[in-house]
């Protein structure tokens, strides 16, 4: 009889796998923790990016309101706003003389005609259901009796009270009579309000005139602008859609499934103010200039922004980086090494006169121009707190800058680069000349055939 051969001890019977069990527990849920954490705090920089944008937001708003109520105060002390005004108020005292009795008879008018309309009311809505009875009845008797019912329903008289001045006039009326009444009472009414417009233009006009004057000549927004941004932020409200704080800011151009998510950190960009680093730093108690300081300034040159609307170039578009990523300000400005588009900015080495390669997206669209209309903003000095450097009376001292690609091409102009280095746009004598000389020889070989067509229809002998 053969052995029987041992059997092996079961491990899960002999010993006890709680440890294991137990270690990856723990692993798991630290991974779990982990994974939230980097979900909702480590891969969303931008969330308390946004949380300080709004208190920043709001001391510079606070701040701001008061400075715009004295310039818009100053401005409208001055003389061109005061005879601007004098007019506007002459025209709207002669457009209410004027406009005063039309408005009375438009009330007397809009009364009589709710009069009239609560009268039939009734009378209208049989009328309709009776109508519907009509399309709908099979024989001829149905149809001939509702005919004379709509015709009863037409002919009975309705008491109606109008207005006629300060009396009212007690009439009956029938179905038709009131109809009529209508429609007249509607086309005098058209007619008093097209009148009213035409007496309200002049007013309307130097109203405009008026409004024109201030957006022009008043340096920043209005005080009841400014209200409106700040009642805007306090409810967490960011960017031109209006999304709330821990919201993705996003441009997205549908046209080719371009995506922009950089206002989710330079919320600031498109506020309707001018918010600057240094205004930044100036309105925000404490001695230290903050770190995002620069991220949250809006864009220095709001002229730019109205020929190249971010809703329909975005931002990388000009300024190049990864402008779908929010998790980092390293992945998001393209410095990987692997992104082809790095964002474009000043090199640290380079002299604050000179934009430098911030101009460097313009040649992408701009290739071919010359000149750009274009001004860069000033450079200015902050110090130590990240204030603006002021002279001894407050002014902010400030060096102008010139626009980098308009340098580059004015030198590659006069000093003669264009004469070994050919490039479009620039020295375009000789392709003209030579596109001239193309027509001119084409011109002569026309001449030529139409000579020997002449010639051949004179000699029929040289045409056979």
């Amino acid at each position: 009889m053969a052995e029987k051969q041992p059997v092996p001890k079961d491990p899960i019977q002999t010993k006890s796998l709680s440890l294991p069990i137990f270690l990856a527990s723990v692993v798991l849920m630290g991974s779990v923790v982990l994974a939230g954490y980097d979900e909702f705090f480590g891969r969303r920089p931008y969330k308390g990016i946004q949380k300080d944008f709004v208190t920043v937001y709001l001391n510079y708003l606070e701040v701001l309101k008061p400075k715009q109520e004295e310039k818009l105060a100053k401005l409208m002390d001055s003389s061109e706003y005061r005879e601007l005004a004098s007019q506007r108020d002459a025209a709207a005292a002669a457009m209410d003389e004027a406009v005063a009795p039309i408005a009375a008879e438009i009330d007397e008018l809009q009364a009589n005609i709710d009069r009239l309309q609560a009268a039939f009311k009734d009378s209208r809505a049989k009328l309709g259901a009776l109508r519907y009875s009509l399309e709908t009845a099979r024989t001829d008797a149905r149809r001939k009796a509702i005919h004379e019912e709509m015709e009863e329903v037409k002919h009975t008289k309705l008491p109606v009270t109008l207005l006629k001045g300060e009396d009212e006039e007690e009439l009956s009326l029938d179905f038709n009579e009131i109809s009529e009444r209508l429609f007249a009472l509607n086309a005098r009414k058209a007619t008093l309000d097209h009148q009213r417009a035409e007496l309200a233009k002049p007013s309307s006009a130097l109203q405009k005139a008026l409004d024109k004057f201030v957006a022009q000549n008043l340096d920043g927004p209005l005080p009841s602008a400014v209200d409106k941004l700040r009642e805007k932020t306090e409810q967490g409200l960011l960017g031109s859609e209006g999304k709330g704080v821990n919201d993705i800011l996003q441009i997205h151009i549908g046209e080719f499934d371009w995506v922009d998510r950089c206002e989710s950190c330079h919320a600031g960009t498109q506020e309707p103010v001018t918010m600057r680093e240094w205004d930044i730093n100036e309105t925000t108690p404490g001695d230290e200039p903050l770190a995002n300081a620069k991220v949250w300034t809006t864009h220095p040159h709001k002229g730019l922004l109205d020929i190249h609307n971010p809703s329909r170039f975005g931002c990388s578009m000009c300024h190049n980086g990864n402008g779908r990523s929010v998790t980092s300000e390293f992945l998001a400005h393209g410095m990987n090494h692997h992104w082809l588009f790095p964002l474009t900015q000043r090199n640290p080495d380079e002299v604050e006169k000179v934009m430098g390669s911030f101009e460097a997206g313009c040649v992408q669209c701009h290739k071919n121009d010359i000149y750009l209309n274009y001004k860069p903003s000033p450079y200015v000095e902050l110090d130590e707190k990240g204030h603006a450097v002021r002279d001894d009376k407050g002014n902010i001292v400030s060096v102008e800058r010139l626009s980098a690609f308009n340098e580059a091409r004015s030198l590659f102009q006069h000093k003669g680069c264009w004469g070994c280095h050919r490039y479009e746009g620039v020295d375009t004598q000789p392709e003209e000349i030579l596109a001239i000389n193309g027509e001119l020889v084409g011109l002569e070989d026309r001449r030529e055939h139409l000579e020997v067509a002449r010639s051949s229809e004179r000699d029929p002998a040289r045409k056979r």
